[in-house]
């Protein structure tokens, strides 16, 4: 039995007798069958329940099943028939349904049709049933992790190199996106690149904006391997640093290193943020990190757990999380680090090989 066999299999068997679920084509959906169908306005759904499964697809998108086309029952329909007749057939595999488990994020009017034609009532979140098994990875998943994460050091790398001034910052996140293509990832899944004062906001993206000499730069990069995202935030400096910077990246990286310290199996998400964060504030700066610690990484970019101040979740040996302290000061800079790590039976161990100093360029 494949992995992704046994995957299907496994959350059957955590489902009640009246009890089904709907996976929606993305992270989940891939989990549990391998498959990366378009997401889009026409539904798709991994339909499963104790008594069987089915997948419901539009013709046009069936070929994107791959092998799983041939492991679980299909009910295909076309644009004119429509995916109601075909989720009615599609009960046949369930049996009966009384409450529906559905993707957090799932498009209203996905959800009405499940609701209209499978139940009336008894909608909750697939997270609930799903979620937990997709927190811990295989030896497998955590393979595809780190491969990701060398690529997104390679994008890293290239950008960095690509720093001298006047570039702009689309150039730099150009450089950066070639490079985790070269290194073998299927895409960057996000380059975030700004210099200056724009550091300073935690979700900037990359702009026209040229490279002045006395700028801090930051560098985020995430890459994409066989599905899985990991990721990686670095700084560099254009000559002199602007006032206060090599102190801020102190604090920053002693910060990064309190919560290595504290991600250890058993620990509560909350006290890996609370490590991090009181750091920060002891340093002066805890009302500019603005931001949760971080969060679960593997086919999505931002899974569960959270890593923020009320999260109960308790990290286990397998998780996949990212550790982000930050500090931004509006008009000035801001300065992130992140690492991807992977939670052990002895602590965490960051995916990223690369070093946290700021990359110093000439101006």
């Amino acid at each position: 039995m494949d992995e992704y066999a046994l995957r299907r299999e496994t959350l059957r068997a955590s489902l009640r007798e009246d009890e089904a679920v709907a996976v929606t084509p993305g992270g989940s959906f891939q989990y549990l069958t391998g498959a990366t169908p378009i997401p889009g306005e026409r539904p798709c759904w991994y339909l499963a329940s104790p008594r069987g499964d089915v997948i419901l697809v539009n013709e046009i998108d069936a070929a994107s099943l791959g092998r799983i086309g041939t492991q679980v029952p299909l009910e295909r329909y076309g644009d004119a028939e429509g995916a109601a007749s075909a989720l009615g057939r599609a009960r046949a595999h369930l049996g009966a349904v009384k409450s529906l488990a559905v993707e957090d994020a799932m498009r209203a009017d996905a959800l009405l049709m499940l609701q209209e034609v499978l139940v009336p009532r008894g909608i909750t979140l697939l997270s609930a049933q799903l979620g937990s098994m997709r927190t811990v990875k295989s030896a497998s998943e955590i393979d595809r992790l780190r491969l990701a994460a060398a690529q997104a050091d390679a994008g890293i790398e290239a950008a960095m190199n690509s720093l001298a001034p006047g570039v702009t910052e689309f150039e730099v996140a150009t450089a950066a996106h070639a490079a985790c293509l070269a290194a073998g990832a299927q895409w960057s899944s996000s380059v975030q690149v700004v210099f200056g004062e724009r550091t300073a906001w935690p979700r900037e993206r990359p702009g026209a904006r040229a490279l002045a000499a006395g700028e801090v730069v930051m560098v985020d990069v995430d890459a994409r391997h066989d599905g899985y995202v990991a990721g990686v935030t670095r700084m560099a400096v254009v000559g002199r640093a602007p006032d206060g910077f090599e102190a801020v990246h102190g604090i920053v990286e002693a910060a990064m290193v309190g919560a290595l310290r504290a991600a250890r199996p058993g620990a509560r998400a909350a006290e890996v943020d609370a490590a991090a964060r009181g750091v920060v504030a002891e340093g002066g700066y805890g009302e500019r990190f603005v931001h949760r610690l971080g969060h679960g990484r593997g086919l999505d970019a931002h899974e569960p757990p959270w890593l923020d101040e009320k999260s109960t979740a308790a990290l286990r040996p397998g998780m996949v999380v990212t550790v982000e302290p930050g500090v931004y000061l509006p008009g000035e800079f801001g300065v992130r680090l992140a690492e991807t790590l992977v939670v052990t039976p002895a602590g965490a161990e960051p995916l990223s090989r690369l070093g946290r100093a700021p990359r110093r360029v000439d101006a």
